[in-house]
């Protein structure tokens, strides 16, 4: 099974991609559902029906509303694998958080306006989706559907405009972004939107303490972080650029998943290495880390099995891979090591706190340079 984003837990797949769902879009339903039900006669009210045409129950129109918003993100993310797809990117799966969804996707093409094209297909399909609730609830003769009909509507409008602000990671920054970068290169074209999100975050940021409003501020600090993370991401592919896995790779011998945590633990002992790379029966080779060693009582070393306490993960890197979206990878599943193949055997692993390492030296190395300069 491939990594999740942690604190989330994959729950399908659409148009071949992982569909992850985080812990925190449960707290959003819940107080969609709430407050749906709270103020269901206003509701109602508002969408210009009399309160006795409608039998719906509160809690379960606030439950079918719900559900309608979390399938129009689902639609809305499926938008942007859909292009990217059709760009040759690659995508990994689809994370659902409680402020919104968000594509794990590979390197995007370096031509001009490509980011572009996979940003604005997702406003635009919430969009369609707005127009598309509005008819049913033009056209049904059914009341209760035409209430919920109404209120999709408006969530997926509101949707499309949220998105457009140019704040990254929302998609109207993306399409700044990509403006940008047909002038001035990705990395500065980034930095330019990241000040940008920086200014918008603090507006609504501060928007929301004056109003009490603590959904507002998690927005903000959500866009502030977010955006931040963006830009350190870029730097780092930058920094890294150049630099094939194998060069960064620790040569350490393998060992078996039938092999117990004794044996683990001398082979750990010799080689100086936390991090062992795992060789198993299916042929996908896993790791084992000391850290997971340790959840097994000492005296239970030797009837354990390795294959019991191995890393889950399925990603494997190969030596001619480039080491930047391997970083990436890692610190976006908080791994601290890979195993790492060379010609289809395993040779090694990369570890995370090997690229740090490489990192701070580049930054050395550009600071030198400078001051030369």
């Amino acid at each position: 099974m491939p990594a999740n984003k942690p604190g989330s837990i994959r729950v399908g797949r659409l148009l071949g991609v992982d569909l992850n769902i985080h812990w925190s879009l449960s707290l959003l339903l819940v107080y969609v559902v709430l407050i749906s039900a709270a103020q269901f006669p206003y509701i109602v009210r508002q969408s210009g029906f009399n309160t006795s045409e409608i039998n719906w129950n509160p809690v379960l129109f606030g439950l079918a509303f719900a559900i309608g918003l979390f399938t129009s993100v689902v639609v809305h993310e499926l938008g942007h694998v859909f292009v990217a797809q059709r760009q040759g990117v690659k995508v990994k799966g689809i994370t659902l958080m409680m402020l919104g969804g968000m594509s794990e996707m590979g390197q995007v093409p370096d031509k001009p306006y490509a980011e572009l094209k996979l940003a604005v297909i997702g406003p635009i399909i919430s969009l369609v989706l707005s127009a598309g609730f509005w008819m049913i609830h033009q056209v049904s003769n059914l009341p209760n559907l035409s209430l919920l009909s109404y209120w999709l509507s408006d969530i997926n409008l509101a949707l499309a405009i949220f998105n457009l602000i140019p704040a990254l990671p929302l998609d109207g920054g993306r399409v700044l972004r990509s403006f940008l970068a047909a002038k001035q290169g990705t990395l500065r074209a980034t930095e330019s939107a990241v000040k940008v999100s920086h200014v918008f975050a603090w507006v609504l940021g501060l928007v929301g303490f004056l109003q009490l409003n603590f959904f507002l501020i998690l927005i903000a600090f959500f866009v502030y972080t977010a955006a931040q993370s963006e830009l350190m991401l870029l730097m780092t592919k930058s920094m890294l650029k150049g630099i094939c896995v194998g060069e960064a790779t620790t040569r350490v011998e393998s060992i078996a998943e039938n092999s117990n945590l004794h044996h683990a633990v001398l082979e750990m002992l010799r080689s100086r290495n936390q991090v062992l790379p795992v060789r198993t029966v299916s042929g996908a080779p896993r790791i084992l880390t000391l850290d997971s060693i340790r959840k097994v009582e000492r005296g239970q070393w030797v009837r354990t099995p390795v294959k019991d306490v191995m890393d889950p993960t399925s990603t494997v890197l190969d030596v001619n891979d480039p080491v930047n979206q391997a970083m990436i990878e890692m610190a976006t599943h908080q791994l601290q090591a890979l195993p790492v193949q060379e010609n289809g055997e395993l040779v090694g692993i990369l570890k995370y706190s090997e690229l740090s390492n490489i990192m701070e030296f580049k930054s050395l190395e550009e600071l030198d340079e400078k001051k030369v300069a």
